[in-house]
């Protein structure tokens, strides 16, 4: 799931819906339920948290020579 995609549409229902004060929506996506905290006042956002849950999904190394 894109957390930053989850993020924007939350917040861009917000401004749509005109919802405003301290708010929780939650969203559900493949890789599992989102919950997206924030408060807006009709202007702007502050607080704003994704919760969900995170896995494992890539490990690399690369070596860098100067």
């Amino acid at each position: 799931a894109c957390g930053t995609g989850v993020t924007a549409v939350a917040l861009a229902n917000a401004i749509a819906k005109n919802i405003k004060g301290k708010n929780e929506t939650a969203i559900k996506v493949l890789g599992g339920n989102l919950n997206i905290k924030y408060n807006y006042d009709g202007e702007t956002f502050t607080d704003i948290f994704l919760e969900g849950p995170a896995k494992f999904v890539f490990e690399g190394h690369m070596e860098i020579n100067n």
